[in-house]
C-alpha cells in the first residue's frame, strides 16, 4: 500500500475476473515488495518506511485469499507509477466516489489510525 501525504495509490483492476473493475491497491504474489517498487520507480529516498501490518484472510464462496498487507510510507509522490495502468491518487480525507472491493475498503478505514 503505497501512502504519500494522506493518499494511497490505487489501481483498477481489469474488467474480467476477481474484483472486476474495482479499484485495489497493488497486488504482489510473494512477500518481496522490491520488484512492485522497481517496477514504479520508487527509490529507497522516496521511502519514509515499510511497515508489514497483520495479515488478514478474506473468504469467497468457494475460496479464500490470505492478505498480507505492507504499508509503504513515501516522501514525495512518484513520478511514474505504472505505464498502462488506470490508477489513482485515492485521498483518505475525501473520498472519491470509486468501487473498492471489499478488503481494500477494510484496509482504508484502518488505515487512518496507521499514518498518525
Amino acid at each position: 500500500m503505497l501512502c504519500y501525504d494522506n493518499h494511497v495509490w490505487l489501481e483498477q483492476r481489469p474488467q474480467s475476473g476477481i474484483w472486476g473493475g474495482l479499484f485495489c491497491f497493488p497486488q504482489n504474489g510473494s512477500k518481496e515488495i522490491q520488484t512492485q517498487l522497481d517496477s514504479r520507480l520508487i527509490t529507497d529516498r522516496s521511502i519514509d518506511s515499510v511497515q508489514t501490518l497483520i495479515a488478514f484472510r478474506h473468504t469467497f464462496s468457494h475460496y479464500h485469499l490470505d492478505i498480507t498487507p505492507v504499508l509503504v510510507k513515501l516522501n514525495k509522490q512518484p513520478d511514474l507509477i505504472m505505464e498502462g495502468t488506470k490508477g489513482l491518487w485515492y485521498n483518505l480525507s475525501q473520498p472519491e466516489e470509486v468501487g473498492l472491493a471489499a478488503p481494500v475498503k477494510q484496509l482504508i478505514e484502518a488505515l487512518p489510525f496507521e499514518l498518525n
